[in-house]
């Protein structure tokens, strides 16, 4: 669980001693190749912090920057994720300007700039593993609760269940609930939440690792999301807050 604010993170680069002989100098091969020759110095695997990091993500011609929430310098976008990550940029920015941000909220390493490129002006980049969420409005640096389970939420009619580790409240148009709601627990398809409403009775929120897409924005979460209350079921999307488990989720 990452609670703590994104840290700039060391890199350190192997240094290569080079020799050299004399004019007229040799060494013979067996020698210089033997068992007891030294072997070549070979550079350091880079240092990888992984962070669940929320951000702007700037792109336009040569530039793929992202900006984290929590402040500092900019990383350059790159990992294995970058071509979902820029095709959903496409997908989700206007296109009415040059240079457009949209909201990333990623599970990433943070290493070096890349070697060659545009990147290389930056102190770092930014590697992405996994999407939490990707959206061009709705969200944005303020909206994450450090005490935030788990947030589903749906369109036609409007719905939304925030729970935290103090509440959980659902929300419609004509009412907002309280409700006691347990822990996020696996469960054989997905994942689980169990609960109670004062009226309805119980209320089951189930969570499928299956990329969900807002009907009406585009925007982007992991997670796709059925409640059932009161023998209604709501179907929409759905992501886990920073007190829920990104390395499971």
């Amino acid at each position: 669980m990452n609670r703590g604010s994104v840290g700039r993170v060391a890199w350190f680069a192997a240094v290569a001693l080079v020799s050299g002989s004399c004019a007229g100098d040799s060494v013979p091969q067996d020698e210089a190749e033997g068992p007891g020759a030294a072997a070549p110095a070979e550079a350091e695997a880079p240092v990888l912090s992984r962070v669940r990091i929320t951000g702007g993500l700037l792109v336009g011609e040569n530039i793929q920057e992202f900006q984290p929430c929590a402040g500092g310098p900019a990383y350059w976008l790159d990992g294995p994720l970058t071509p979902d990550v820029l095709e959903l940029h496409a997908e989700l920015a206007p296109g009415v300007e040059p240079f457009e941000t949209i909201f990333l909220d990623v599970v990433a390493d943070l290493g070096p700039p890349p070697a060659v490129g545009p990147g290389t002006t930056y102190e770092g980049s930014v590697l992405v593993q996994r999407l939490r969420r990707a959206a061009f409005e709705g969200w944005g640096c303020d909206d994450m609760a450090a005490d935030l389970v788990v947030e589903a939420s749906g369109t036609e009619p409007f719905w939304q269940l925030r729970i935290t580790e103090a509440d959980a409240v659902f929300t419609t148009p004509e009412s907002r609930v309280a409700l006691d709601m347990g822990e996020l627990r696996s469960d054989f398809e997905g994942f689980l939440v169990q609960g109670s409403d004062p009226e309805m009775g119980n209320v089951f929120l189930y969570l499928t690792e299956d990329p969900c897409r807002n009907a009406m924005s585009g925007a982007l979460t992991h997670l796709t999301a059925r409640l059932e209350r009161g023998g209604r079921v709501y179907e929409g999307c759905a992501f886990v807050g920073l007190s829920g488990d990104p390395d499971a989720l």
